[in-house]
């Protein structure tokens, strides 16, 4: 069932084009909408949806590792309409969110050479050394050669040297403490499943993933999860939306939202590969493995996403333009 089949007969559409804009933030949410792609304006679909969900809060438990989620993950991705069959937009796909923390098992705090100090103090200028002159004293009886010794009696001038720029003392780079843990899709969500969030079964969508671990001794290519090997999400509703929402574009064009909040859902039958990747210059895959407690089998991880905030924009295609994304984007400008 696709969006346009749930909000078809909800309400007559406004007539399009209004005196002056209204301005909004229903559609703050969809900032990587991609209106302009070509599947997004192929007038041989019905119609074309874009989706955001924002998880609040959560847990994620990997073998030996586990971690609230206390800020937001976002996700967006885009579906074009068929028959009310959805079909979601390659390359839409996107996730953001804060990276995780866990300690790193290859931090050695440094220890300074002995004798040496923590902090290195820039070299003290050498004194110079003055010559002294000798003094030369008149003798009686030498008046005539008072001019020939006046050369004596004048010091030598000593040029003073410039003092040279002392170079900033740069302190050793540190390793750091930490692990910055951050999971990544790999590839599109596929197999939305609208239908779950009305009561059905199964999840509300699939979307192959991949956990990257970035820290010192770990190199740039640190991966729990690869594209032969991933880690698989299926999260199933937990509960029923605490709120339901149900909009138009206030400047009157054919454009209708739907937003659930309060939303759960769960998903403990994945399991998780062991690392790969990692180490510079050696391979740290087995430790990183002991350290986390890898690979595990279904049931050994769990991801909860709570209080979930999941919208949907959509566009009905009717041959007329602006129709597909170009509407879409028509409702976003207007609503700026």
């Amino acid at each position: 069932m696709g969006l346009v089949a749930l909000l078809a007969g909800a309400t007559m559409l406004l007539s399009a084009g209004t005196a002056q804009a209204v301005t909004t933030d229903i559609y703050d949410n969809f900032t990587r909408c991609p209106t302009s792609a070509p599947l997004m304006n192929d007038p041989a679909y019905e119609g074309v949806v874009c989706a955001s969900t924002i998880v609040r809060e959560g847990l994620v438990r990997v073998g030996n590792f586990q971690a609230p989620i206390n800020s937001p993950v976002r996700s967006q991705f885009a579906m074009v309409v068929n028959e009310g069959k959805l079909t979601v937009v390659p390359g839409s796909t996107s996730m953001e969110s804060t990276p995780f923390t866990i300690p790193n098992p290859f931090f050695t705090p440094p220890t300074p050479a002995a004798g040496v100090p923590g902090t290195p103090q820039p070299p003290k200028k050498a004194k110079k050394k003055h010559k002294k002159v000798k003094k030369h004293h008149k003798k009686k009886g030498q008046k005539g050669k008072k001019k020939g010794h006046k050369k004596h009696h004048k010091k030598k001038k000593h040029k003073k040297k410039k003092p040279q720029p002392v170079p900033p003392v740069v302190p050793p780079v540190q390793p750091d403490p930490f692990i910055k843990v951050t999971v990544e899709p790999i590839g599109d969500i596929r197999d939305v499943n609208l239908e779950a969030v009305l009561g059905g079964e199964g999840p509300l969508y699939r979307l192959n993933t991949r956990i990257h671990l970035e820290g010192t001794g770990l190199g740039p290519n640190c991966f729990i999860g690869t594209s032969a090997e991933p880690i698989e999400l299926e999260p199933e509703i937990a509960n029923e939306p605490s709120g339901f929402t149900f909009g138009k574009d206030p400047n009157g064009l054919p454009v209708e939202v739907l937003a659930l909040d309060g939303l759960n859902t769960e998903d403990e039958s994945y399991p998780v590969p062991g690392a790969s990747g990692c180490g510079e210059g050696a391979s740290v895959d087995q430790q990183i493995n002991a350290a986390i407690g890898l690979p595990v089998i279904a049931g050994g991880a769990k991801v909860i996403f709570a209080n979930t905030r999941f919208e949907m924009v959509g566009a009905e295609n009717d041959g007329t333009a602006p129709d597909g994304g170009a509407l879409l984007q028509a409702a976003f400008d207007a609503a700026k």
